[in-house]
């Protein structure tokens, strides 16, 4: 995983739940965050993600913040590896076109639940 650090602009911070990340259409559970920034998140999920593809998800907050619930989102895949110790596999995204009320609910969500 040392790629995700090296090419990484903002360091991500883990915090104490692995958030769910679901499809928005299907509500499928794809992964969960790992860690993640106003810029993007980590995601671990049992099937490899397809770089460069945008993905149309939706972030269900631990509890409402700002009577925000959820957060809808469109991600693009930077970078995608499996895990060489388990099946599992890492993919880094960048939110794409993301609603300019939803920076601070993710920097209120860091704040709370950081670890």
């Amino acid at each position: 995983m040392s790629i995700f650090k090296q090419k990484r602009k903002e360091d991500r911070k883990e915090l104490i739940y692995y958030l769910e990340l679901t499809e928005k259409v299907s509500g499928n559970t794809i992964g969960r965050i790992v860690d993640i920034t106003i810029g993007g998140i980590l995601m671990i999920s049992e099937t490899p993600a397809d770089v460069g593809k945008v993905y149309d998800m939706v972030l269900r907050l631990p509890e409402m913040i700002d009577d925000v619930e959820s957060i809808p989102m469109k991600i693009r895949c930077v970078r995608s590896e499996k895990d060489p110790h388990s099946h599992y596999h890492y993919s880094g995204y960048q939110f794409r076109d993301l609603d300019p009320h939803y920076p601070h609910i993710i920097e209120e969500l860091i704040s709370q639940y950081q670890f």
